[in-house]
């Protein structure tokens, strides 16, 4: 299935080498678009918009140099559609693109825009072009895979190289027994931080994650302590800024309950 999936980048043009921006929410599809780019021989490179001028993207852009094309959500009231027409200069419905100031983008796709919004070419109209007779180009383990995007807090944000050998070097985990191939791990924070990219799935693991969450701290808590126990969770993997929520005053009582202790005693936590 997924091996269907992967070749509607190649409908689309998309060259071996190149790379592409994703700003797309967690849920099925982002594991399509981004192990659909590397199985492509292309480079995805996952993406929080910083800037509400779009500063940062069109520097992210220019470092990036061969970023062919960006793939993103609406966000929440299409803020990040905002952001997106301050740097792109004009779109197509068939997914063409131009950016002055990026000039090698040429191509942009949506994904769960509704239907009255902007006429942007959506994911699953590539689907729909899909050939599966296309072929999938070779990979040497020193290639690229992925790009990972530093948090920006002295500035822009800038890019770390992560190969297909390094990728899968935690193999060795389960080689060396810290890790059973039959852990099933948990996230609830981004899966384009590389503490949550699901480099798992390439060692037959099982991954757990939520596409969204309260805002409220203890309503937060609640829904990640009931999915980690429904689902039998062995590791989380999160944010020091998660486990500070977990453990703050601000969610004590709920910290103090039995089920919570049950959980901190068989699930093995990774910040």
């Amino acid at each position: 299935m997924l091996y269907i999936k992967v070749n509607y980048w190649c409908v689309v043009g998309l060259k071996p080498g190149e790379s592409v921006v994703v700003n797309v929410h967690t849920c099925p599809e982002w594991i399509y678009i981004t192990f659909g780019v590397i199985l492509a021989g292309a480079i995805p490179l996952g993406y929080d918009f910083i800037q509400n001028d779009g500063g940062d993207l069109v520097d992210t852009l220019k470092q990036l140099k061969t970023c062919a094309m960006l793939v993103l959500s609406p966000g929440n009231n299409y803020k990040n559609w905002e952001i997106v027409t301050k740097v792109i200069d004009s779109f197509k419905p068939n997914g063409e693109a131009t950016c002055i100031q990026a000039p090698y983008l040429r191509y942009m796709i949506g994904h769960d825009f509704t239907n009255t919004g902007p006429h942007v070419k959506q994911l699953w109209d590539l689907l729909s072009d899909c050939n599966s007779d296309i072929p999938l180009p070779e990979a040497d383990t020193n290639d690229a895979a992925a790009l990972f995007a530093t948090s920006g807090s002295t500035g822009s944000s800038k890019i770390a190289v992560h190969t297909h050998a390094s990728m899968l070097s935690g193999r060795t985990m389960v080689d060396k027994g810290v890790y059973n191939n039959e852990f099933t791990f948990f996230n609830n924070d981004p899966l384009h931080w590389i503490g949550s990219f699901p480099f798992h799935l390439f060692y037959g693991q099982k991954r757990v994650t939520t596409t969204s969450l309260s805002k409220d701290e203890l309503e937060k808590v609640k829904t990640l302590v009931h999915v980690i126990q429904e689902e039998e969770c062995d590791v989380m993997l999160a944010w020091s800024l998660t486990l500070t929520s977990m453990l703050s005053g601000k969610v004590s009582d709920m910290i103090n309950c039995p089920r919570v202790h049950i959980l901190k005693s068989r699930v093995h936590i990774i910040c």
